[in-house]
């Protein structure tokens, strides 16, 4: 039977929805100041409003005076606007998140830039092209958070392709104390069916990273993660069977 049913859950932000009480404490503390969000994708900018002020974090759709904080998606952002918000923060700091690296922050209950080196979050700047126009339109030397006195903007500016969110940029930064929490939940082995919104491959070694080794599906593991495409229905059906 061919199923074929809206995956939006996602990416509308049905992750950012869910935060217990200790996330939005560690929300409010990682994202206090003035947050600016501009953009979409992965997830929709209500979304990430929505999980802000889940948090008690007010934020804003307008560049101003330039803000301390600022969530860029991977699209429908606006060059001068960003352009506009980097250069009210000259000589000063700004820290300048993907989706991806909200996301981490989040469920890693660190913030990346803190919890990661620069090296590691130049990870989730590959494919996403507003990042890249930080450093190559604005000569802003992203991930660095201090913004230069003086920006000059380049002429040309071409992004590489987007590809950072499902090739698993958001999930490989987890901190020590998620990972623990993630065996506890886990338990100590788990079968990836699927991929969607992460690719499989990059889940699965995810997985082993956080001490759950991955368990072949014809062995019926009592969990299964499936992704939202290429998932074999007969075999999942002889998965839940056997459990």
């Amino acid at each position: 039977m061919d199923v074929a049913l809206p995956t939006v859950g996602f990416f509308g932000g049905s992750m950012l929805t869910h935060l217990s009480g200790d996330t939005r404490i560690l929300c409010r503390r990682m994202f206090s100041g003035d947050v600016l969000v501009l953009g979409d994708g992965p997830f929709d900018a209500e979304a990430v409003f929505g999980a802000l002020s889940a948090c008690e974090v007010s934020a804003s759709t307008s560049p101003g005076a330039g803000a301390e904080i600022v969530i860029l998606g991977h699209d429908g952002w606006n060059e001068d606007d960003l352009e506009t918000a980097v250069r009210g923060r000259a000589g000063e700091d700004v820290r300048v998140y993907s989706h991806e690296m909200f996301l981490a922050s989040l469920c890693g209950g660190q913030d990346v830039y803190d919890g990661c080196s620069l090296r590691e979050l130049d990870d989730f700047g590959v494919g996403h092209s507003g990042l890249q126009f930080l450093r190559q339109a604005l000569r802003f030397a992203w991930p660095s958070r201090v913004v230069p006195r003086s920006l000059r903007r380049a002429a040309r500016f071409a992004p590489e392709p987007d590809s950072g969110f499902s090739s698993g940029s958001a999930v490989k930064h987890i901190s020590a104390a998620a990972r623990g929490a993630a065996r506890t939940f886990f338990g100590s082995s788990a079968g990836v069916m699927g991929s969607g919104p992460f690719e499989e491959d990059p889940f699965g070694r995810l997985m082993s990273a956080l001490g759950t080794p991955r368990m072949q599906l014809a062995d019926y593991p009592d969990l299964v993660v499936v992704g939202h495409s290429d998932w074999d229905e007969q075999l999942l059906n002889e998965v839940i069977a056997a459990n």
